[in-house]
């Protein structure tokens, strides 16, 4: 079997090492009939960097925008990377601004969910962060579970402590 040349992501770095990502493959494909337009494998550049899918709600997106402070598309933001699969520890991401999308769509996921999200990708283990917070090569599968929190700077306590709150107000008392 022969694989068509892929190109090479332009935040690689190293030689090309291409690897199943996919966590359960074996699984899923014996005794089942798959048509063309099915994929079958997820294959990844491991020596690349990674990027990890958000999905931020429309009504938290305005914080985060906030936090970029000149309107170059190279600024990021630190996040916080909690891999369910290892919960001890945390690793470094960067969230770009080139790397927010501009328009907030219906969360497909979840179907009984009304909220409308806005999708940004999160970049980790790029070669210009530290080592020791990299993701461990074995925790490099499509489909982990991760929680993440973006470090937005200094914010007022209030709104910290007591956003939650407001918006239950706001949604189930005022406007019910």
């Amino acid at each position: 079997v022969f694989a068509p040349e892929f190109r090479r992501s332009r935040n690689a770095f190293g030689p090309t090492v291409w690897k199943v990502v996919s966590a359960d493959f074996q699984e899923q494909l014996v005794n089942r009939w798959v048509k063309p337009t099915d994929p079958l494998l997820r294959v990844g550049n491991t020596a690349g960097a990674w990027q990890i899918e958000m999905k931020i709600p429309q009504k938290h997106i305005g914080q985060i925008l906030r936090a970029y402070k000149a309107g170059d598309p190279n600024e990021f933001l630190d996040v916080d990377v909690l891999v369910t699969s290892l919960p001890t520890e945390t690793f470094k991401g960067r969230l770009y601004r080139r790397d927010v999308t501009a328009e907030a769509v219906q969360n497909k996921d979840d179907h009984d969910e009304s909220e409308l999200v806005v999708y940004a990708y999160v970049r980790i283990n790029e070669p210009d962060l530290a080592r020791e917070g990299h993701i461990p090569e074995e925790l490099l599968v499509t489909g982990v579970e991760v929680h993440t929190k973006i470090r937005c700077g200094d914010r007022s306590l209030g709104y910290c402590l007591f956003n939650g709150v407001w918006e239950f107000l706001y949604e189930h008392v005022f406007f019910s």
